[in-house]
């Protein structure tokens, strides 16, 4: 669970920020979020304490300036410093009035590509957000001519002169400012290798360079925008094609506030925090061991909760069965299976696994997989993962036969287990990303999914459990890389290199 912090806060920094407390009930600051500090912007006659509470430095979610080393800006720079008396009562502030009241963001050209439409289009829809002001898109300016230039000794690329760009740059009548938006690499004056942008407030417009921001930067004299060479995490869900689970399953979508405030939210306890990984045995051999100890290991960090492995249960005379019409295979009813799998008192939730396969009810095929959050247990088969599936009436694991070897039924078997149990944490089918909690109606839809949570079932996950998130990526990694899985390993280094760069 995320910690909360008992130190006060600085009386010095609340008045350099610009905010007053009018009341604390107590000295936790992290309590800011809940209402029990009020407090006011010091240049309200009518306090709005919700708006000012955001404005409070509780240590949870922000962090004071360190010392710079050596290199970075304020190490260079020597800055005195802006605090709200000073910025206030200056002569530095700028507003938009209601003749203008537009930012304009102008794409500029040098001698280069211009800023890509979708990323124009971006920035557009969020500077319309972060300044609550309309925005306007300028004309597109070619500048090549109007400016100096040169080749700059380090990065061997062309750049132009910021200054000069600003003297020159035209500020419609209806606008509050303008930011040109250029590829082109900028500096501001002959004796600075570069400036990532620079603005004049007296002018009211701005520039800046996307340039050194790219991947390939340096590569070319001119940079070159190459979306294809840029990681992608993950990949907004396509329009599912026919036989696909969403093609036949119409599901509503679980966001992030329907979960949150919802009634299918469960979670771990003190005297409940267990996840048991019990093997079932029907008419056919259990889960090998070799696989049910490394889903114990994976659970264990997927949820960042300890595992128990249940002893091994024979179900075949608790529940129905029959032998599937076209596969020709032995199978149980996942439903009764539920109905009839106890639940010890200190887990948070069972998770049968079996190698028999499993239909939910008789009108159905088969299923991967099956959850019951109200019981907080769940049942999933590795029948359908094994190469020989359907050879014989009864499921048999031949891992020298595999196609892939046992790193695959790896794969397979810990991406079952994790989407089962994610729904006895309450989380839906994921219909917004490809992601491991989409529905699957067939085993190329199943392997197709990914490994990994998305952002919003990440986020669903994470408000429960307030795990480590870069410390639960770099096990993961570790995991993955012990059963040669080398796909996943580079998906969550990659993802570590966008989220924490060069840290």
């Amino acid at each position: 669970m995320a910690q909360s912090s008992t130190a006060s806060v600085d009386a010095k920094l609340l008045q350099i920020i610009g905010i007053e407390v009018l009341s604390e009930k107590k000295k936790d600051i992290s309590t800011a979020c809940n209402g029990t500090i009020k407090c006011k912007t010091a240049h309200e006659k009518i306090p709005n304490e919700k708006n000012a509470r955001f404005m409070y430095p509780d240590p949870v979610s922000f962090t004071q300036k360190k010392k710079s080393k050596s290199g970075e800006w304020l190490a260079e720079h020597k800055e005195r410093g802006q605090n709200f008396k000073r910025y206030s009562t200056g002569m530095t502030i700028n507003r938009p009035t209601y003749s203008k009241k537009f930012i304009y963001l102008t794409p500029l050209i040098f001698d280069e590509e211009p800023v890509p439409k979708s990323i124009l289009e971006s920035l557009s829809i969020y500077a319309a957000i972060f300044f609550d002001v309309p925005i306007k898109i300028g004309k597109k300016k070619n500048m090549l001519k109007d400016v100096p230039n040169r080749i700059n000794e380090d990065s061997k690329t062309f750049q132009v002169d910021a200054s000069a760009v600003l003297d020159k740059m035209e500020v419609p009548s209806d606008a509050f400012c303008v930011a040109g938006i250029t590829m082109c690499d900028l500096y501001p004056k002959p004796s600075w290798n570069f400036v990532f942008g620079q603005a004049q407030l007296a002018n009211s417009c701005g520039v800046y360079s996307l340039a050194r921001y790219l991947s390939n930067f340096g590569s070319s004299q001119n940079t070159v925008y190459k979306p294809e060479e840029y990681p992608v995490s993950f990949t907004q869900k396509k329009k599912s094609k026919s036989g696909e689970w969403l093609a036949e399953h119409k599901e509503r979508g679980q966001n992030f506030k329907r979960y949150s405030t919802g009634m299918t939210i469960n979670r771990p306890t003190y005297s409940k925090k267990f996840i048991y990984l019990t093997p079932l045995i029907f008419d056919e051999e259990p889960v090998p061991k070799s696989i049910l100890e490394s889903l114990s290991i994976y659970a264990a960090i997927f949820f960042d909760v300890p595992i128990k492995i249940g002893k091994k249960k024979n179900m075949l005379k608790d529940v129905p069965n029959r032998i599937n019409e076209d596969s020709k295979t032995f199978q149980v009813d996942a439903s009764a299976v539920l109905d009839k799998m106890e639940v010890p008192s200190d887990a948070f939730c069972v998770a049968g696994i079996t190698m028999c396969d499993l239909y939910p009810k008789p009108s159905w095929n088969f299923v991967f997989g099956q959850a019951q959050l109200a019981n907080s247990c769940g049942v999933y088969s590795l029948a359908r993962y094994l190469s020989n599936f359907g050879s014989s009436q009864n499921t048999v694991y031949k891992p020298e036969e595999e196609k892939g070897g046992e790193p695959t039924i790896i794969r397979r078997a810990c991406k079952v287990m994790c989407h089962e149990i994610g729904h006895m944490y309450g989380l839906s089918h994921c219909i917004y990303f490809e992601c491991l909690m989409n529905g699957s109606n067939h085993l190329q839809e199943a392997d197709k999914r990914p490994s990994f949570l998305c952002p919003l079932c990440l986020n669903k996950l994470y408000f429960i459990m307030r795990f480590d998130i870069e410390k639960r990526y770099r096990k993961m990694m570790d995991f993955w890389g012990s059963h040669g899985l080398q796909a996943e390993v580079e998906w969550l280094q990659t993802r570590l290199d966008i989220v924490l760069g060069s840290e």
